[in-house]
């Protein structure tokens, strides 16, 4: 068995039953993984002690994504506008709780960012979509970062989702003459007349 080491330190051993244990010891409490192979615990207490090195608490080795995404909404309703903390709880609620949010903070890797990225791409998801939900988890993990709650932020990794741009045909003054001599008589003839002739959205004309 190794010999167990101090605060902000880590230690492996295997049990009677075959497992092995690794564990560390964080502001005076300990934090355990059990694994099957020495190597496994091995790579946990090296990766946790990294995440210690870069400010990880024990509180946030203990929470859940979901138990923190609500306090940090919570944080955010007494400086946004409501509308983009609803939107943050929309997108928090509908796509990254229901995939991440039994998962700890700090276990949280980019590769498992990736994945909810592509099972929503999967699922006909679009990229507009993708990309606020990026924009969502960039938030929260930047606030966890300056609360000591994850040593870093996962996000960084993660390149942001592109958006396509769409291309729009626009008129020529001769064709537009053309569709409006066409559209005289039409029961639509006004609205036919204010999309070449103004700048009004399509909502806007047809309301």
């Amino acid at each position: 068995m190794a010999r167990r080491r101090g605060n902000n330190e880590g230690s492996i051993f295997k049990r009677k039953d075959g497992r092995w244990v690794g564990e560390v010891s964080l502001n005076g409490r300990r934090m355990t993984k059990y694994a099957k192979t020495q190597k496994e615990a091995r790579d946990w207490v090296n990766e946790t002690l990294g995440k210690i090195d870069h400010g990880l608490t024990f509180d946030g080795a203990q929470l859940t994504l979901s138990q923190y995404m609500e306090s940090w909404l919570s944080g955010k309703e007494l400086a946004r506008r409501l509308s983009t903390v609803s939107n943050y709880r929309r997108y928090m609620n509908l796509y990254i709780l229901p995939a991440l949010g039994r998962m700890k903070v700090q276990s949280i890797l980019p590769t498992h960012i990736r994945q909810l990225y592509v099972r929503m791409q999967k699922e006909g998801k679009g990229a507009r979509t993708i990309q606020l939900v990026h924009v969502t988890l960039h938030c929260a993990f930047a606030q966890a970062v300056k609360e000591g709650l994850v040593g870093y932020n996962p996000m960084e990794a993660i390149e942001r989702p592109k958006v396509e741009t769409k291309r729009f045909d626009i008129l020529t003054e001769e064709q537009a003459r053309t569709f409006m001599a066409a559209a005289k008589g039409h029961p639509l003839e006004a609205l036919f007349f204010l999309a070449p002739t103004t700048s009004m959205r399509k909502g806007e004309i047809l309301g």
